[in-house]
Formats: C-alpha cells, structure tokens, sequence
C-alpha cells in the first residue's frame, strides 16, 4: 500500500507540477546595485562575477571606471615627497 502511494506520489511531481510551474506567480526582480573595489590585474573581476552566478544571481549590467595610472602614480609620488 505504501509503494503505490509513493509511486503515485512521485508521478504526481513528474508530470502535474512541472505543467503548473508557468501558472505560479513569480517573485518580482528586485534590482541591487554593489560597487566593488579591487586591484587590477589579478583576475578578481572574473572570480567575483563567477561567484555571483554561482549564487543564482543574475548580473544585468557591468561598468568598469578605471583609475587613471597616472594620476595614481603622481598622486603617490606627492605623499611620499611629503
């Protein structure tokens, strides 16, 4: 008796719920923006951009601002000058 009501528990999931997943109402997209600092050039973009998804979280958009070396260079040079 209860390997036929596991059986017909289990072809119940199979074929009724995946038909009434699209008629479930979906969670509403919540938008977070993060800003994330890191020193170029050790690969940290990709890994923190892996983990995400590895995380289910979907990544809509990517901007990068990198600092001028320049500036950074100068700048540094002035405070060990002072």
């Amino acid at each position: 008796m209860l390997a036929v009501a596991n059986r017909i528990g289990h072809l119940i999931i199979m074929l009724v719920f995946p038909k009434l997943i699209p008629l479930l109402p979906r969670l509403r997209r919540m938008a977070t923006r993060i800003r994330i600092s890191y020193e170029n050039g050790r690969g940290l973009l990709r890994t923190i951009l892996i983990a995400a998804t590895g995380l289910h979280l979907a990544i809509d958009q990517v901007e990068i601002e990198r600092e001028n070396r320049f500036a950074a260079a100068l700048e540094e040079a002035q405070d060990i000058a002072n």
